[in-house]
């Protein structure tokens, strides 16, 4: 267990979690301060959330699946870079693995569904947090291509 006071210890406590680029995640009032972060995330749309225990229920279930860690001043960071943290990885720790039909020969429409869910587990599997910030970022820059255009630039694939 880490335990630090005050921002200035930041840098000190990244480097020895391992942590080479941090993500911020914070109203736009933090943006004057000078924080080590690779980037920074300012929507926090707190007015619109209506019932705070959803929010509870995905914490805790990515926080069972591995995907966040506690700080010992109360907040959370990635368990693991954030290049590494997929869709995938979040569905899975809200959903859990796909059941299996307890029939033995699987019909048409588990054949059809069984090939959706393995197409879209692919495209979740490519689609990492990084991008996601990094798209935000353009999008938020004014730079974003128009969402009903096709992009030469697809998500971002996890590096094994």
């Amino acid at each position: 267990m880490i335990v630090r006071w005050g921002l200035k210890a930041l840098p000190e406590v990244l480097a020895e979690l391992g942590i080479e680029r941090p993500l911020l995640v914070a109203s736009e009032r933090w943006s004057s301060l000078d924080l080590p972060a690779a980037a920074t995330w300012h929507e926090i749309p707190s007015h619109r959330i209506e019932a705070p225990e959803d929010v509870a229920d995905v914490v805790d279930a990515m926080r069972t699946a591995g995907l966040l860690q506690a700080l010992a001043s109360g907040g959370l960071v990635p368990a693991r870079p954030i290049e590494r943290i997929t869709l995938l990885d979040i569905r899975q720790a809200m959903r859990g693995r796909a059941p299996g039909r307890p029939e033995a020969e699987p019909v048409s429409v588990d054949r059809a569904l069984a090939a959706v869910e393995a197409d879209a587990g692919v495209r979740l599997a490519g689609t990492t947090f990084r991008a996601l910030c990094d798209e935000e970022r353009t999008r938020r820059q004014g730079h974003a291509a128009d969402p009903g255009e096709p992009s030469d630039e697809g998500p971002t694939a996890v590096q094994a």
